[in-house]
């Protein structure tokens, strides 16, 4: 009896032992586990103030280019005014005119047609600027 008594204490101390060491172990981990989210939080901020600061580049690389764009569109459309105006003013100038009407006149239509092509090929590509 006493030998199973001694027996059963010897595995108690050696249960006991374990036990000790697997809570060692466990709270190694834990603060291995602590010590790994601390660093992962870290790089989750860099992440995030990297992620911002893009952002706002790229917010203001867009505006600029809208800026430009609508810099470009009202340029284009300033020319495409001139364009109707200059037409206007030598139609008005081709109904003046009173020497050598059909010379004058065909001169005066070929520089309005020219002018309407150059317009609606200026249009086309305002069309398509602002699609895209």
């Amino acid at each position: 009896m006493i030998k199973n008594r001694n027996k059963e204490l010897f595995e108690s101390e050696i249960l006991m032992a374990e036990n000790i060491n697997l809570r060692n172990n466990i709270q190694v981990v834990n603060n291995e586990k602590l010590s790994l989210e601390s660093e992962l939080n870290k790089k989750k901020k860099i992440i995030n103030v990297i992620k911002d600061k893009y952002k706002k580049n790229i917010g203001r690389l867009l505006e600029k280019f809208n800026q430009k764009d609508r810099h470009i569109y009202e340029f284009q459309s300033f020319i495409i005014d001139e364009l109707n105006n200059l037409k206007e003013v030598i139609l008005r100038e081709n109904e003046n005119m009173h020497f050598d009407e059909t010379l004058m006149n065909n001169k005066f239509m070929n520089i309005s047609f020219h002018l309407d092509i150059l317009t609606k090929k200026l249009e086309e590509k305002m069309t398509i600027s602002i699609i895209e």
